[in-house]
């Protein structure tokens, strides 16, 4: 389990990570990153959570659900109107958090630029 006292000291909060509507949190618990996540978004009704991962070595230790707790309290991220996410296989996770399951019939899509050599999909 993480706790507050020793993550404050693991974690840095950047407020830009190559631009100006991401919002980053990273957990260093030795020199190798061990929990990463990224919110985009236009700081006023909504932002997308991408890149949320924990090192494999460090599941089941309560760091996602302490990374995802601390981004849901960002400062930068408060009063937003929506935030989404995709996930593989933490939806009981982001479940206990509060999130839900979109409404309607959406579809994942993605466009690729076959000229750029990366014509395999992402797993």
């Amino acid at each position: 389990m993480v706790h507050q006292r020793s993550a404050r000291k693991v974690v840095r909060q950047h407020s830009s990570c190559h631009h100006r509507c991401a919002r980053c949190a990273r957990c260093s618990l030795n020199p190798l990153e061990s929990a990463f996540g990224r919110a985009v978004t236009d700081l006023a009704t909504y932002a997308y959570w991408t890149d949320v991962v924990v090192a494999e070595v460090y599941r089941r230790r309560g760091i996602g659900r302490w990374l995802s707790e601390t981004m849901l309290a960002h400062p930068q991220l408060q009063g937003l109107r929506r935030v989404s996410l995709l996930t593989r296989d933490a939806a009981p996770l982001y479940a206990q958090l509060g999130f839900r399951q979109g409404a309607g019939s959406l579809k994942y899509m993605e466009y690729r630029d076959e000229r750029s050599g990366s014509e395999k999909p992402a797993a």
